[in-house]
């Protein structure tokens, strides 16, 4: 391999790159999100309203504030209806069209990917409404 190419190869590796933020991945604006498929062992929840998100940007990180919602859980106990707590978006960043922010700290952590104007993933969700439960699932949302 002649040293020109080689140089070029590495740089095209080394040089960055891949944490480019192009002007298709904009989070800044409002968003509307769902969960779904809520699950831990005896709970099995989703948002009955959405949560409202409204977000900032800067480069590759972001943060903002959400509304709250609202989700129901199927219990052993019956149905439990809760008005989820408005509060800060925090812990925001973005590589290429992946994402992953926090809603107050990692206790309510999502991961996911943006794709113009919607994104979507994964959450963990240390919820209480009874016992502290963890909850896995999904979660979508799209730019208003």
């Amino acid at each position: 391999m002649r040293k020109s190419t080689m140089f070029a190869l590495l740089c095209m590796v080394g040089c960055g790159g891949g944490d480019n933020v192009g002007p298709s991945t904009d989070l800044a604006g409002t968003w509307s999100m769902s969960l779904s498929d809520m699950n831990s062992g005896d709970y099995s929840c989703y948002t009955n309203i959405p949560i409202q998100l409204t977000l900032s940007q800067t480069g590759t990180t972001f943060g903002g504030s959400q509304t709250g919602g609202q989700i129901t859980c199927s219990t052993p106990s019956g149905i439990i209806v809760d008005n989820l707590i408005p509060g800060p978006v925090v812990n925001g960043t973005l590589n290429g069209s992946n994402l992953s922010f926090d809603f107050d700290g990692p206790a309510f952590h999502h991961i996911g990917s943006i794709n113009g104007t919607s994104m979507s993933g994964t959450a963990s969700w240390t919820y209480q409404s009874g016992p502290v439960t963890t909850l896995n699932g999904s979660w979508s949302a799209v730019k208003q």
